[in-house]
């Protein structure tokens, strides 16, 4: 059987192979495979869970274990994910706590809440994470699947390996792979870190720090992979026409259970907002009789008794209810929550802020307003105007965008309704870049002056889009473009209300390479070597084995040499890249030519020894038919075989394929 017929060979290639290989490996094989075996297009997901020794410690001020939430959050929304939703398991730093620590414990199928409680359980916490590795492995087991591909990351820590999430980041992106990172009580210097994921992927960034939040972060999470990355609409629920929520049931209504909300006991008004329910019958904890988003359902249900939970963010309330057989009947949930309207604006102009966030964090009754830890974060959104419910309560709402944010705290009272205006003192950096190599990410840094930091200067951003817009504080900033071990940088002065542009050049230009032999452009076993070979940067040396690879180059003089095989075929150029310039092709033409060599009537094994026509020892060997790629012209051969010895001399043309036949008779 072939590798196309065989969807296990399949799977074992897939895992050998780098993830843009795949990608190209992928459209070759895709129509054969799809002949032996119909992909999967329905939306497929894996859980990749941190097993490294910091998940073994407590979330904030609770006593269980990072892991243990991880897995009681993971247990807790299987139930509620659709049947045909396939989803894997993968978990590493749990074995060895090493930086190869990377395990797949399920592949992506569909769900068996049981077998994965069992699978979740074999993971111990042990050392190092290394979350990028992970995250590469997980995303080739599903690429035989052609419907939306996500990977839903729990852990606690950035990369211990010390790789850059967002070389990664913009390989998933481009596969078309989503991820959904949720950071359990994330430190805030490894947050710009994590946000390459969601940024360049279009996922989503989860930054729990309560065990309730880890709950409602991995449900949402893999909600939305089971969705395929779009927001699932609210599941449809009966409503009786014609009904206001305000008025009360008549009894001639259809039988059923009426549902409704309100912000407290004392609040008059029913809520006129959607709502997550979930009804469970007494006695039945895993299956729902209902379970969606909805205004105020109402629902045919067969009498008994259920347990009725009514959610919106982190305002959570449940009640029983008796369901009567032959009248209505109306449940009333009290939320003991109020309503908090969050507006930002910029302190002066009228700059358009994107990527602004919002986040509320609880406070302690007890303690100073400030005093809360800011990553107690209980509810969130992004834009520059949202309303949200939250329980009764003391908060401190955040306003973030890029460096800037304003803070002030607010109390929350049941049944009542709020609004908060927050003013970020702001002005925007519009950056761009020149000349770029496709083959790798460029990064944008900012920095600010630190007389502490190396060089006087700290790093406070980092991001792989290509014309970032970065609110700023009003102030002076380095701004850095890096690719390929290059930088370009420039001091920038920002004031509020400005927005500043600036496109950054690389000081490089693009070098394109091939290789001929007579008229063929050659695609395999072409190696390149190039060395900077002006004053500033005599000691740089680089490879690489692409047979045609465009390569992006500091300003300088380089020799490039190009070598067939790993013996004399070798051509170099010397070659001057000015910054800015247009790309270069340079095409190397070799002289070389391809030998066999066979023994005859040899009296035991053979060694093998080829000079050149100075008598220089190019290459020897033991292998009995070597087969040779070497420069054109004159060489001696010379074949040992226990006592004998025979001599050839040869001479070899350029684009020749020889065989020599070297007798020992």
């Amino acid at each position: 059987m072939t590798a196309l017929g065989c969807p296990s060979c399949l799977r074992w290639l897939a895992r050998q192979l780098p993830l843009r290989a795949l990608l190209l490996l992928s459209l070759v094989l895709g129509g054969a495979a799809a002949r032996a075996q119909p992909p999967e297009t329905g939306p497929s997901a894996f859980i990749v869970l941190d097993g490294s020794g910091s998940m073994a410690a407590p979330l904030g001020a609770t006593r269980v274990p990072k892991l243990g939430l991880a897995r009681e959050a993971i247990g807790r929304a299987l139930p509620r994910l659709p049947a045909e939703f396939r989803l894997g398991l993968s978990a590493f730093g749990h074995r060895r706590g090493e930086c190869t620590d990377t395990e797949t414990l399920r592949q992506a199928e569909r769900i068996d809440p049981a077998r994965m409680s069992q699978l979740l359980e074999r993971v111990s916490p042990r050392g190092r994470g290394p979350v990028s590795l992970a995250l590469r492995m997980a995303a080739r087991e599903m690429s035989e699947n052609r419907g939306p591909r996500s990977l839903v990351l729990i852990h606690d820590d950035a990369d211990n390996c010390a790789v850059d999430l967002c070389t990664l980041a913009a390989e998933l992106g481009r596969a078309g792979v989503k991820v959904y990172a949720i950071g359990l009580a994330l430190k805030p210097e490894d947050r710009p870190k994590m946000a390459c994921l969601p940024e360049l992927t279009g996922g989503k960034l989860f930054l729990p720090t309560t065990p309730e939040q880890v709950a409602f972060a991995v449900e949402e999470a893999l909600q939305l992979a089971a969705a395929g990355g779009v927001a699932r609409p609210p599941q449809p629920a009966p409503v009786l026409e014609g009904l206001d929520a305000q008025a009360a049931v008549p009894e001639t209504a259809p039988p059923g259970l009426y549902l409704r909300a309100r912000l407290s006991g004392q609040a008059p008004d029913i809520l006129r907002q959607p709502l997550n329910w979930t009804v469970v019958p007494e006695g039945d904890g895993k299956v729902p009789a209902f379970s969606g988003i909805s205004l105020n359902p109402m629902l045919a249900l067969p009498a008994g008794r259920y347990l009725v939970e009514v959610r919106d963010g982190p305002v959570r309330a449940s009640a029983p209810v008796t369901v009567a057989e032959s009248k209505p009947t109306v449940l009333i949930v009290s939320l003991d929550a109020g309503a908090l309207r969050v507006r930002v604006a910029t302190a002066r102009g009228s700059l358009a802020l994107a990527n602004t966030h919002v986040g509320i964090a609880r406070l302690p009754a007890a303690e100073p307003a400030l005093a809360a830890p800011p990553g107690d974060v209980v509810s969130a959104f992004a834009g520059t105007d949202g309303t949200l419910l939250l329980p009764a309560g003391r908060y401190l709402v955040r306003a973030e965008t890029g460096l800037v944010r304003s803070q002030r705290t607010i109390e929350v009272k049941a049944g009542g309704s709020e609004v908060v205006g927050l003013v970020l003192e702001a002005g925007l950096l519009q950056l761009s870049a020149g000349t770029l190599s496709t083959s790798g990410p460029a990064v944008f840094a900012v920095l600010e002056d630190d007389p502490d930091a190396p060089r006087g200067r700290r790093e406070v951003l980092r991001t792989a889009q290509r014309a970032p817009e970065i609110a700023v504080p009003p102030g002076t900033y380095t701004v850095e473009l890096r690719q390929a071990g290059i930088e370009a940088r420039e001091r920038v002065v920002v004031a509020s209300g400005e927005a500043v542009r600036r496109a950054l050049n690389l000081p490089a230009a693009q070098v394109a390479l091939s290789t001929r032999l007579g008229s063929q452009v050659l695609s395999n076993n072409v190696f390149y070597s190039i060395e900077r070979i002006d004053a500033a940067g005599a000691d740089m040396t680089t490879t690489t084995s692409r047979p045609q690879p465009t390569l992006l180059l500091a300003a300088g003089r380089y020799r490039i040499e190009s070598r067939l095989g790993p013996i004399n075929a070798r051509a170099a150029r010397e070659v001057e890249v000015r910054a800015g310039a247009a790309p270069q092709q340079i095409v190397f033409d070799q002289s070389a030519a391809t030998l066999l060599l066979r023994a005859q009537n040899a009296p035991g094994e053979v060694f093998w020894d080829l000079r050149d026509a100075r008598g220089s020892s190019v290459w020897s060997t033991g292998q009995p038919e070597p087969e040779l790629t070497l420069q054109a012209g004159q060489y001696l051969i010379r074949a040992f075989a226990r006592d004998r010895q025979v001599e050839r001399p040869l001479d070899l043309r350029a684009g020749e394929r020889r065989s020599l036949d070297v007798s020992f008779e």
